[in-house]
Parts: C-alpha cells; structure tokens; sequence
C-alpha cells in the first residue's frame, strides 16, 4: 500500500508581505525551523514523503516579483490549509515524487 507524509507551509514564512502574515503573527518569536524538524523525523522513521516549503516558496517569490500573477495559495484567513491553486501545486508535487519512485501510489490507481 502507498503512503507517504506531505508537510505544506505556512504562510507566515513565506514572506514579509502582510498578505502572507495575516493574523500578524511575530516572527521574531520563531525559534524552530519546522522544515529541518519534519526532515529529521521523517528521516529518524524511515518515512517517505517531504515538506514541500522551497516550491511554495519559490512560487510566492515569483508572484511578490511580478512574474507570476499574486494568488492567495491558502483559504482566506488561514495560514495553514491550502487553497485550490495551493493543493494543485501539492498534488503536482506528489505527483512528481510518484513519477519518479520516490512514494509508491495507492493500489488502483
């Protein structure tokens, strides 16, 4: 059977842009990378599966660039679930990671 353990970010350490942090959230307080903390897990568990934090970030870097039309990427005031264009990135994520035999997919499917 497949399984693997996704982990998407939240918006507050995207960037510095307001729209990123709406619940205003002090940053400064952040004293654990998560991303490290999930890596070290999965890796002590032998789990498959990632954080897929540099792929969102790089397209919210796009966007606040302009190169990319600025999408909200998580449901409005939540910095954690994502929105239809934020699932679609995870799915093209897991996709990829099922593509090249990094995660088994699920049986009949």
């Amino acid at each position: 059977m497949g399984f693997a353990v996704y982990l998407y970010p939240d918006s507050e350490r995207l960037s510095d842009d307001r729209r990123d942090n709406v619940f205003n959230v002090d940053k400064s307080r952040f004293t654990v990378d998560p991303y490290a903390r999930f890596d070290e897990y999965m890796k002590r568990y032998g789990l498959p599966g990632r954080h897929i934090f540099d792929r969102i970030k790089s397209e919210r870097d796009a966007m606040l660039a302009g190169k990319k039309p600025w999408v909200r990427l998580y449901h409005i005031q939540d910095s954690n679930h994502p929105d239809a264009t934020g699932a679609d990135i995870m799915a093209e994520e897991i996709a990829a990671d099922i593509l090249a035999g990094r995660v088994a997919p699920l049986p009949g499917r």
